[in-house]
């Protein structure tokens, strides 16, 4: 599995936290830092079942040029057998015991998690833990699994959504590794070796790069003994990190225009958007929701129902650890691609110049809240949620997000539209093949 933008429907805990202030949730949720550096989230619940993930502050951005998909590659190899145990034994004890294990690959990071009874949470955890720390890297599963990745980066060409995004941030970054693709290319997976993935491995999986979340029926300080137990002779003692990157996003109006396979044209353009640091980011979540999440929808009403230039349409707000996009796509007729534009772009103008009237801003609001309320039922949702924002920022912002949801005012809306979205947009065009 992949994640190539800001996980959906993650944000507060308001399952968990409703009616508390942000003091209260906050301290809902523990976070330990273990002397090797280790960072560990927990929220005990006592509901009889357990989500525990492990992140890793490494995805596509920490890739150069020459091993692009190297995450997603090593995500693959992972469950593969670690040098004390089987090949596949992990997935298939989970499984028998009524578990599920999975893990997803980022542009900012690498994630790998299973939910299950806690009664048998020691179980999994100790084998998960194991393939985490002392992976193989067997020659002949490193040898099926190029196979396998390399017919995902085929599949994707065939999903037009998601061929459009790929492109959308190559055209939308000069040189950022944001402009890359997550899943990398053929020609990199087909030729990465053994070696290259171990001192990937090495340098990116250390212990102060990691952060484990467990959401459920254990207990805290218990739970900490065990997982010193899995870095002996690190106790005490950090490792050394990767180096931290600061970089800065060189947003470029790139346009990319093609001729596909697909049977209806595609389009989308972008423009920068805030971090998921920058406290812009609220404003930036409700403006995407009242142009383009739902049918009631500005884009969705004029442009799709009332002017029938499209067959859908969205706007869509990246939040990553650098700057992120703002993206509106349809997919439409060619021959209506101009107006679709035009069409689009007025109703952007009229917030940018208007603003929007406080019933449609507490409307957007109370669709917010709902959405993270529906979004955090079960443990594994919430452990999800942690996870992300403290490898792209902190899990505090997680917990305070519908809170400062609802501070933004109208103004504010009005405000970033002017800010992000005035520039040219990068663009990318798909049109079906001539017949």
């Amino acid at each position: 599995m992949k994640i190539h933008c800001k996980l959906m429907l993650i944000g507060a805990l308001l399952s968990l936290f409703a009616g508390c202030g942000s003091k209260e949730s906050t301290e809902a949720v523990r976070k330990n830092v273990l002397n090797n550096g280790v960072s560990v989230l927990t929220k005990e619940t006592g509901n009889g079942v357990v989500s525990y993930s492990v992140w890793f502050k490494t995805g596509s951005r920490n890739e150069d040029e020459e091993i692009n998909g190297i995450s997603h590659f090593i995500e693959h190899l992972i469950f593969k057998g670690s040098k004390t145990g089987k090949v596949n034994e992990l997935s298939k004890t989970i499984e028998s015991l009524g578990g599920h294990l999975n893990g997803a690959t980022s542009n900012d990071f690498t994630y790998y998690y299973f939910t299950i009874a806690a009664k048998f949470a020691d179980r999994a955890r100790d084998g998960m833990m194991d393939c985490l720390v002392n992976p193989a890297f067997e020659a002949a599963e490193i040898e099926k699994e190029r196979k396998v990745v390399i017919e995902e980066i085929m599949r994707k060409q065939d999903n037009p959504y998601g061929y459009m995004y790929e492109k959308i941030y190559e055209a939308s970054y000069a040189t950022h590794p944001y402009r890359r693709p997550v899943i990398g290319t053929k020609e990199i997976i087909a030729n990465v070796s053994r070696d290259t993935l171990l001192k990937y491995y090495q340098t990116h999986y250390s212990p102060e790069n990691t952060v484990i979340v467990a959401v459920g029926d254990f207990e805290t300080g218990a739970l900490l003994e065990k997982i010193k137990k899995y870095y002996p002779g690190m106790e005490n003692a950090r490792a050394e990190p990767a180096a931290a990157l600061n970089l800065k996003a060189d947003f470029k109006s790139g346009k990319i225009s093609e001729e596909t396979k697909f049977k209806q044209a595609y389009a989308a353009y972008s423009w920068p958007a805030p971090s998921a640091s920058n406290t812009d980011n609220y404003a930036m979540d409700v403006l995407a929701t009242v142009l383009g999440k739902g049918l009631s929808s500005r884009f969705y009403r004029q442009v799709k129902d009332a002017k029938q230039l499209c067959y859908g349409i969205s706007a869509d707000y990246s939040t990553m650890k650098d700057e992120g996009l703002f993206v509106v796509s349809g997919e439409l007729e060619s021959g209506n691609i101009e107006k679709f534009k035009t069409a689009f772009l007025e109703e952007l103008q009229k917030v940018k110049k208007e603003g929007i009237p406080q019933i449609e801003l507490d409307k957007v609001i109370t669709m917010i809240e709902n959405g993270y309320i529906f979004g955090h039922e079960t443990n594994e949702a919430i452990g999800h949620a942690l996870g992300y924002y403290e490898v792209v920022s902190s899990f505090k912002q997680e917990l305070t997000y519908i809170e400062k949801i609802k501070a933004v005012k109208t103004e504010d809306v009005k405000r970033i539209a002017n800010k992000y979205l005035s520039g040219e947009p990068s663009e990318v065009i798909l049109r079906p093949k001539a017949r």
